[in-house]
């Protein structure tokens, strides 16, 4: 008898079905922000089921189910997401010693704003920040050739960044940029408003040329890019009209021995081995402020890397010198017949540096000779007057 049912447990065990379990459907599944109930899940079991999820957010129905050779189904409800955030969540489903899983993911509320619809930005060239919050992907166009897109790129939550060429027209103009959503998640489209204000008369304008530090577009003083603006001995922060050694601000009785700024000089004498303007000396720092000061002799040399033509701007002769990366950005160096600056009848225009000759009395210049389309750079003496364009970093 005992073997007899020992052998019908045998036989009991291997009829038993192995247990089986196939989703059908495609999965992940993924929803829209806006949720929704007609999706569902298709499978086979050949045990009984239950099946549940990790997210309040989605409902099942039914929860459970018998075993059976057909196709079943779950219907999966989504409520809508209104966060911000992209959310995922799982469907289990178990039988004995099975489980499947399937994926659901849904997209977030679709959102594509940016900070401010007009933006006023100043007359200099600059980077312009545009922020937009955004969940979704995006594209961006300018309409505007004086500003330019630095990325080709956007993603969600960014800023995205402009070149901004100097306003030198001497009126406001006006771009505009269209942010326009990827077309295969939503439509929307949202422009924004850049206006940029005219230059002022007498208020610098930062050019970018391309080189280290962005050029003023007039002299220091001047009210617009064809004046020579005001004329100053070097170290000397006060213009004035009358230069020689005596009314010098560094006179010592002896022209070759300043009082300051002296490494040192024919003689074998020595000083205060201080090469360079301090910022208390420099006229554009002590007139402008704002992080405007003179050039250095290195910046003064930079310019000599720009393509250049011998313009007239309002009866007045110069040179035009052109961005390295950007033509539309320029600057004009007026060459006014000033003190001690004329080559017999070719104006040339004289400008200091900050940068002191290592033999005093002397500092560096920049020489401007229009008829001739060219730039010089030497030493001359430092209570001579000239003109003085201003940079900053």
């Amino acid at each position: 008898m005992a073997s007899l049912l020992a052998g019908a447990a045998v036989l009991f065990a291997s009829c038993k079905k192995e247990p089986m379990m196939t989703v059908t459907s495609n999965f992940p599944i993924e929803y829209t922000a806006q949720g929704g109930s007609d999706r569902i899940i298709t499978f086979i079991s050949n045990q009984d089921w239950v099946a549940t999820t990790n997210q309040d957010w989605v409902r099942l129905s039914p929860v459970s189910g018998t075993a059976s050779s057909e196709q079943q189904t779950i219907s999966v409800t989504c409520d809508p997401n209104q966060s911000y955030d992209k959310r995922t969540a799982w469907v289990a489903i178990e039988a004995e010693g099975i489980k499947r899983i399937v994926y659901i993911s849904q997209m977030s509320v679709p959102v594509l704003q940016p900070k401010q619809a007009v933006y006023e930005i100043s007359a200099d060239s600059q980077q312009f920040e545009l922020e937009v919050q955004s969940t979704l992907d995006y594209s961006v166009q300018v309409d505007g050739s004086w500003l330019s897109r630095i990325e080709t790129k956007a993603m969600s939550d960014s800023k995205v960044v402009f070149n901004v060429n100097a306003n030198l027209s001497g009126t406001e103009r006006t771009a505009s940029i269209v942010i326009q959503a990827d077309k295969s998640l939503a439509d929307i489209e949202r422009i924004v408003t850049v206006k940029q204000a005219p230059e002022k008369p007498g208020v610098p304008v930062m050019v970018d040329l391309g080189l280290s530090v962005k050029w003023a577009n007039i002299n220091l003083g001047a009210a617009k890019c064809s004046d020579a603006g005001d004329f100053f001995a070097w170290g000397e922060v006060e213009p004035k009209k009358e230069f020689t050694e005596e009314n010098y601000r560094f006179y010592s009785g002896d022209p070759d021995s300043p009082t300051k700024y002296f490494v040192y000089n024919h003689n074998g004498g020595t000083g205060d081995g201080i090469k360079d303007l301090l910022p208390e000396d420099d006229a554009a720092v002590q007139i402008l402020g704002d992080g405007w000061c003179m050039p250095t002799a290195e910046q003064l040399y930079e310019l000599f890397s720009l393509s250049r033509e011998h313009v007239t701007i309002d009866g007045m002769p110069g040179l035009k010198l052109y961005g390295r990366k950007n033509p539309e950005n320029w600057i004009f160096l007026p060459a006014p017949r000033g003190f001690d600056d004329t080559e017999g009848d070719n104006p040339l225009a004289c400008y200091w540096g900050r940068t002191g000759y290592d033999v005093a009395p002397f500092a560096w210049m920049l020489t401007v000779s229009p008829k001739k389309n060219t730039l010089g750079i030497g030493e001359t003496r430092r209570c001579f007057g000239y003109t003085i364009r201003p940079v900053r970093e």
